[in-house]
């Protein structure tokens, strides 16, 4: 399942991974590191003996700065589940993880406790561990997580390997993490319900089956269409988008009807929902399917993957190009105008004419 980055004038990088590229030029490549910049959700090393290691390191702060997490418990919960599936999207079995904190001056005691609770809850049921870290003072609040796996040897599952022709499959229903945060930044009634009601959790059920059948996997903690993009170009290939209401989570389907916004605007943002987004080679799809109906696991084909590099949005028949490096540019100003940002969302599905089915 290795592959190769498929580099070419046509790249575009968003701001994000552009800066990484700037941090990375310095950088000593380790000499068992098995995948390229951008190429895996967790970096993957040739260590010795039947094992690799799998390791990622991610930040929890946007959300808590926006106010899209506000309930200390589930802020703690994230912290960990969000890297835990980045080791869950290169099929690896977790060993634990490093937290490192940053506290602001006076910080309550008891919304720590309740914080640190929710980061051990998260280990618990993800059978794993919180081994140590670090912690300093300074604002605002934020806890990165450093989470440590293995694969076995014959494994590696990256963002590369897919090729025209692939099914596109999603573990889980679209949108959750994207309805509270478009729930939370235009302070709707239904966010305190929502916040509630949302626990991203690291699919390593999946594991074994991805294993045997994936040609590529990423999670989407970015959102659906992001993590699409994503695989696209870094496979140098088209998406077709199957948009349908049955893929959304009930509570999706529930704010699109009531407050007139697109579907598939909830697949467009980038807050996620943590499932993982994964392809398989046509020829493989009946024994795919088969085999995860031995193991009683259930998802979701969400789209084709295409030859000719366009981005397109499949609909009741109906299909739309859209502009995703637009899409995704619109999230580069969403902490300095979070209302704003979503406005421009709905604008621009207003203006390409999809047409979706009754939610």
């Amino acid at each position: 399942m290795e592959g190769k980055i498929m580099n070419d004038g046509h790249q575009q990088w968003t701001g994000e991974e552009q800066l990484i590229r700037l941090l990375r030029a310095s950088y000593q490549r380790h000499p068992g590191q098995l995948n390229e910049p951008f190429a895996a959700d967790a970096e993957l090393i040739d260590l010795s003996g039947e094992l690799n290691l799998a390791c990622t390191v991610d930040c929890l702060r946007e959300e808590i700065e926006l106010g899209i997490l506000e309930n200390p418990a589930l802020i703690g919960w994230t912290s960990v589940a969000i890297s835990l599936s980045d080791l869950a999207a290169v099929a690896a079995d977790p060993v634990g993880l490093l937290l490192a904190w940053t506290i602001p001056p006076k910080f309550s005691s008891d919304l720590l406790s309740k914080i640190s609770r929710g980061a051990q809850d998260a280990a618990a049921f993800h059978k794993t561990y919180l081994m140590g870290g670090d912690c300093n003072t300074g604002s605002p609040l934020q806890i990165s997580a450093t989470a440590l796996g293995t694969v076995p040897k014959h494994i590696t599952l990256q963002r590369v390997g897919m090729l025209p022709g692939d099914g596109l499959f999603l573990t889980g229903p679209i949108g959750a993490g994207n309805a509270l945060g478009f729930a939370k930044l235009r302070k709707l009634p239904e966010a305190s319900a929502l916040e509630d009601s949302y626990r991203p959790i690291a699919r390593f059920d999946w594991g074994h089956v991805l294993r045997e059948f994936a040609t590529s996997c990423i999670d989407t903690s970015d959102g659906v269409l992001a993590s699409l993009d994503i695989l696209a170009r870094l496979n140098s290939c088209g998406i077709e988008f199957r948009n349908r209401p049955s893929f959304y989570a009930g509570s999706v389907r529930m704010m699109a009807f009531r407050y007139n916004i697109p579907l598939w605007l909830f697949a467009a943002a980038e807050h996620g929902e943590f499932e993982l987004l994964f392809s398989v080679r046509a020829e493989r799809e009946g024994e795919f399917l088969d085999r995860c109906t031995q193991a009683h696991l259930a998802c979701s084909r969400i789209g084709t993957v295409l030859k000719e590099r366009e981005f397109r949005i499949e609909t009741s028949g109906s299909v739309a190009n859209i502009d995703i490096r637009r899409v995704r540019g619109l999230a580069e100003n969403l902490t300095n105008d979070p209302g704003g940002y979503v406005t421009s969302l709905i604008e621009y599905s207003s203006g390409i004419g999809i047409r979706e089915e009754k939610t």
